[in-house]
């Protein structure tokens, strides 16, 4: 699976990388197969209350299915990297089914 990982605003060291890789590849790893790659943004700023605030955009390319992407923002990175993680296989896991489901010719009534 092709995950690339990019930051702005907030450094992304090997140890936030490799917390990316397992949470994607926990919740990707039966559908592997109909992942064409996965891209993550990480970043930080100034909410609008002066909060720091972190996100993460996820969107995961799939096979024969459109892209499913998500974007989650809290305090704390690594929980937002889990909760964009876990929305982000529930949304795939989903498409993929629709996809798999359609009538061949992807002709809908």
């Amino acid at each position: 699976m092709d995950i690339r990982v990019q930051a702005s605003g907030a450094p992304c060291t090997p140890a936030l990388a490799a917390h990316v890789r397992r949470s994607l590849q926990d919740r990707l790893l039966q559908r592997s197969d109909r992942v064409a790659r996965v891209e993550v943004r990480l970043g930080s700023g100034r909410g609008r209350a002066g909060d720091h605030d972190t996100y993460c955009l996820m969107q995961v390319h799939l096979s024969g299915a459109s892209a499913a992407t998500v974007v989650d923002m809290g305090a704390d990175m690594e929980a937002t990297i889990e909760r964009a993680a876990e929305r982000v296989g529930r949304l795939a896991v989903a498409k993929l089914d629709a996809a798999k489901a359609r009538p061949a010719g992807g002709a809908t009534t």
